[in-house]
């Protein structure tokens, strides 16, 4: 797994979330989270404005929201 892929794969998430393809976007949550296993919905949100569009979908898919 390429750390270079997660943001391409958190817009992949969304489409699948918007699309309906819950388990398909499940697959690309756990494929990010083993990569990057802290990141959270949170994270991303503050990486930038345009991934802060994509949050809802995120957490459906199974990113966690923030850090416990």
């Amino acid at each position: 797994s390429n750390p270079d892929l997660v943001v391409p794969r958190l817009s992949l998430i969304a489409v699948y979330e918007q699309d309906g393809r819950h388990e398909e976007s499940q697959t690309l949550v756990r494929e990010v989270l083993a990569v990057s296993p802290r990141l959270t919905v949170e994270e991303v949100v503050a990486r930038g404005p345009a991934l802060g569009d994509i949050a809802n979908e995120l957490r459906n898919a199974g990113l966690p929201k923030r850090t416990e």
